[in-house]
């Protein structure tokens, strides 16, 4: 601590601050000239490292903009392995209740909490259909092809008991994408279509055999809806 008090002598002006959020704060005021001063230092509490910022005379306040897609793409792939979005607690029939069950049922929470960090949606979701009501109404729109950071749906598939259920995650290009995983309870990245039917030769005798046939070289599972928001275009 002496070191830093002595580090300090060295410029015309300091201030306390007990957190990042008082750091950033007097860094403001350091870049603007706060009280007609000059160049500066931000010398942090005790049990805090010690930061300084110096070289910091213009009065202008900085011009500073979030850059959106690349911010977002950012997120979607720090997303991968996060046990974020496995649980959300409601009472059903008066009893509490994890209704995304452990990770299990998380896809549209998963998606609908990135899109809502955004603000690409108005709210976060439980269900597929209550994100892609939202994604509607908060201007994304369907589009043919995918492109990095497009919302995908995908067919309903069944699970056991709990029925049939659509799926939802993001397009990161190169025909992969990242979506909550029923098995790991957590974001993976994954093919796009979850990989692709092999191509079997041979005559379709049994029935089995005909339904195989019929899959041939097609999407494991089918995206049925490709979202985009303009927001999302450059320069926008």
């Amino acid at each position: 601590m002496c070191e830093a008090r002595r580090a300090v002598k060295k410029f015309t002006w300091h201030t306390r601050a007990t957190n990042l959020a008082q750091v950033m704060e007097s860094a403001d005021m350091l870049a603007s000239g706060a009280n007609g001063r000059k160049a500066v230092g931000v010398q942090i509490s005790p049990w805090a490292p010690s930061y300084f910022f110096s070289q910091m005379t213009s009065k202008k306040p900085l011009d500073v903009k979030v850059i959106l897609k690349e911010s977002y793409i950012k997120a979607i792939m720090n997303s991968v392995g996060s046990n974020l979005f496995r649980n959300l607690f409601a009472s059903v029939n008066g009893k509490k209740k994890d209704i995304l069950e452990d990770g299990a049922l998380s896809c549209a929470a998963y998606v609908s909490s990135i899109l809502y960090l955004f603000k690409l949606i108005a709210d976060t979701h439980a269900t597929v259909k209550g994100t892609v009501a939202d994604l509607v109404k908060s201007g994304w729109t369907k589009t043919k092809k995918p492109r990095e950071g497009t919302v995908l749906v995908w067919e309903a598939k069944e699970f056991g008991n709990s029925g049939a259920h659509k799926h939802i995650g993001f397009y990161i290009g190169k025909n992969k994408a990242i979506s909550n995983s029923f098995k790991k309870y957590h974001p993976i990245s994954h093919h796009w279509t979850f990989g692709i039917h092999p191509i079997k030769s041979g005559k379709a005798g049994t029935a089995k055999q005909l339904f195989d046939r019929v899959k041939n070289g097609r999407p494991v599972r089918k995206v049925e809806q490709i979202f985009w928001n303009k927001k999302l275009d450059p320069h926008t």
